[in-house]
């Protein structure tokens, strides 16, 4: 259960640290990337009984698809400056 609840907690680290002061994207190519990951872990948890209970409970998969939102927000900004 530890194990569990430390993984979701890197994870919710890791995405709210993505959309702090600076999401530290370089490219379209990095957002692409992220998004994927992310959608690939909440793939992964939500195939985890323990792991999804835990991740319901914390509002893990919501505070997922908001972070998924803002990087398709920051992918529209890069796309839009290349094409300036």
């Amino acid at each position: 259960m530890k194990k569990i609840f430390f993984t979701l907690a890197a994870i919710a680290l890791i995405s709210f640290n993505s959309f702090g002061q600076n999401t530290g994207f370089k490219s379209v190519e990095d957002i692409d990337s992220y998004i994927q990951a992310v959608e690939i872990k909440i793939e992964h948890v939500k195939n985890n009984p323990e792991q999804k209970k835990i991740a319901e409970e914390e509002g893990w998969f919501e505070q997922m698809d908001a972070n998924i939102q803002e990087a398709k927000k920051q992918r529209e900004i890069l796309l839009g400056k290349k094409e300036d």
